[in-house]
């Protein structure tokens, strides 16, 4: 049997431009409280109708690939070595630790992971998580104990990362027995360093990492937390985890709500927590100057008292400041009972500030009551501009539910629906948010799903064999495309074929109704090259062995990233991840000449990196 091989291939440079999104990265968390009986998942789910594939990669190897459709949400199981570091040798070191999560269409990406009596969700915030500037965010600790730490994990997106953590108390002694005032780092992609605090060390360890400044030179992943934490002044031997991920600087915004989670007013395990970003940040709760200025890296807890009774026991809050600034809320997962200890249900939530640019629907979250095989009471908060009609999917809100105004903001209002489950799609005639608050017995957790980002941002969806895209979100009332400054004819709609028009700069200019318009960063891209194809006469039943190289670039393979697009039909591909190299083998008891086919991609080593897609025909 002669079987053939013809190369096909398109050789081009990528460069990222949210939580709906194509790319999510996880740095990992500190653990002092052990992981015994760990339940550890990655949940993937989308609006799209036509399922795609999703790649989990962890220090650039490729771990698995699953499909994901709306209606078909996904859960993975996650080692715990990716994400969770329990040996004292992996901190403060370069790690191979965290997770990297890319599709070629748009998807959520939530990390959620229990042990006895503990929980947490770290929701990605996708693309408009990475950014070179932050300031950390965790519990201010009450109680001194071996199992209570303050944690920050950063993960690099690109090689060479110089990374310098500061501002934080210089009087703190690290879990290594160090006591510095910066911590100074450098990472390539992929690779994670991890750092804590154990409050039982130093009495300035209790607070002394919150509102540390986080700075790099490239674009990082920072995961802020406790595990565990106690924050009240009533409860010192109950705790549980307190873990979100971060954004940057530039990502935040001066006018928040925050919806009451599970617990009561009188436990003080309902509150905020408030980090400044600049010098001189006035603050508001509900329409009232507090008098209270913080400068950067300061914090402030909002006292439990602050959030109002709207009805029904539908409490919430607004916070605003005169300069950007993180609102975290704490919250408790259950109320207090006979049989039941709220203090050990705690739950940190990043709250997205409010812009008219948030997205008109949250669509859809998946298995938004389970973490592995356990389920929990969940409540959903939502939080939608005044006049939105809202239904939860495609349903109506009971009217006990919402909406709720909102003390010191009459342009926002509240939902707030108890018990839900399964798969969860939202959508209002307006700007939308929403996120949950969860537990159940000494299990607490919550997180928010959409809102991240109020600048509109170029996504690019497909590559050069499938077709390629530039889109913004959908859910914007006017599009106007531009090509290096120019508008586009024609070019209205939330996406284009930048290969219709050409290589260069594109931004979009997007209008909201009741809003106003905002235009794009922009976008530089270079068109697909065009298409080669070479044939190999592989041989009379054989195998063919392919050795993966650029055609028209000096860089490097990375062979952990080779992978197949597109298996064969009559016979198999196999990429040895040590190599890069790729055996083709024919399926037995084939007689005649035999046409089959595969795809496979390279990736290069350099930034930005090249790669080219291959079609074979045998």
């Amino acid at each position: 049997m002669k079987k053939f091989l013809s190369i096909i291939f398109a050789i081009f440079c990528i460069s990222a431009h949210a939580q709906l999104d194509t790319e999510h990265w996880f740095a990992p968390m500190a653990v002092r409280s052990g992981i015994t009986g760990l339940q550890s998942y990655l949940y993937l789910s989308t609006n799209e109708t036509t399922p795609f594939s999703v790649q989990i990669y962890n220090n650039n190897i490729l771990y698995n690939t699953v499909q994901v459709s709306k209606g078909n949400p996904v859960q993975v199981s996650i080692p715990a070595y990716f994400l969770m570091v329990t040996n004292q040798g992996d901190l403060f070191t370069p790690t191979s630790m965290g997770m990297y999560v890319k599709g070629s269409k748009k998807f959520f990406a939530n990390y959620r992971f229990s042990v006895p009596n503990h929980a947490e969700i770290i929701t990605s915030k996708g693309l408009a998580g990475l950014g070179k500037k932050f300031y950390a965010a965790m519990a201010p600790n009450t109680a001194s104990e071996d199992y209570v730490n303050s944690t920050i994990g950063i993960t690099a997106t690109e090689d060479n990362t110089s990374v310098v953590v500061s501002g934080y108390d210089p009087n703190v002694v690290f879990s290594d027995g160090s006591s510095t005032p910066t911590k100074i780092f450098v990472l390539n992609r992929g690779q994670s360093y991890t750092m804590d605090v154990k409050s039982i060390d130093s009495p300035y360890n209790l607070t002394g990492l919150v509102g540390a400044k986080i700075e790099s030179d490239k674009p990082v992943s920072v995961t802020n937390g406790n595990f565990n934490g106690i924050y009240t002044n009533q409860n010192f031997t109950n705790n549980d985890i307190l873990m979100d991920q971060s954004v940057p600087v530039e990502k935040l915004g001066k006018d928040f709500v925050v919806v009451k989670g599970n617990g009561t007013i009188a436990t003080g395990m309902e509150t905020a927590l408030i980090i400044a970003t600049e010098n001189n940040t006035a603050l508001t709760i509900n329409g009232v100057n507090t008098g209270i200025s913080l400068n950067a890296g300061q914090y402030y807890m909002v006292p439990t008292t602050s959030y109002i009774n709207q009805g029904n026991n539908n409490f919430n809050m607004s916070i605003s400041a005169s300069k950007n600034i993180y609102v975290y809320q704490l919250l408790a997962g259950i109320a207090a009972s006979s049989s039941a200890n709220e203090y050990a249900t705690g739950g940190m939530n990043f709250i997205p500030p409010l812009s008219c640019f948030m997205p008109n629907k949250i669509d859809e979250i998946g298995f938004i009551n389970k973490i592995g095989s356990s389920t929990f009471n969940t409540k959903l908060n939502i939080i939608t501009q005044t006049g939105a009609t809202v239904t939860l999917n495609g349903n109506p809100i009971a009217s006990a539910n919402g909406p709720y105004s909102v003390t010191g903001n009459p342009n926002w209002v509240t939902y707030s629906v108890p018990n839900v489950s399964g798969n969860i799609t939202v959508n209002s005639t307006k700007s939308v948010t929403a996120g949950i608050a969860a537990g159940s017995g000494a299990v607490g957790f919550g997180g928010y799903f959409a809102g991240f980002s109020s600048v509109p941002a170029i996504t690019k969806t497909g590559d050069c064999y499938a077709g390629i895209l530039l889109q913004v979100d959908n859910t914007y009332d006017g599009y106007q495309w531009y090509l290096n400054g120019n508008p586009i004819p024609g070019a209205t709609s939330y996406s284009v074929n930048p290969e219709l028009y050409g290589a260069g700069t594109y931004t979009c200019l997007v209008t909201k109704n009741n809003c106003e318009s905002r235009m794009t960063n922009p976008y530089q891209y270079t068109l697909c090259p065009p298409i080669t194809t070479t044939t190999y006469n592989i041989g009379s039943c054989g195998t063919k062995t392919i050795s993966p190289a650029f055609t028209n670039s000096t860089q490097a393979i990375v062979p952990t990233n080779t992978a197949i697009i597109s298996a064969p039909v009559s016979g198999t591909a196999a990429v040895d991840p040590a190599s890069g190299q790729i055996t083709y083998t024919p399926n037995p008891g084939l007689t005649t000449d035999t046409t089959d086919s595969f795809i496979y991609y390279i990736q290069g080593n350099a930034n930005p990196f090249d790669f080219e897609y291959f079609k074979n025909h045998h």
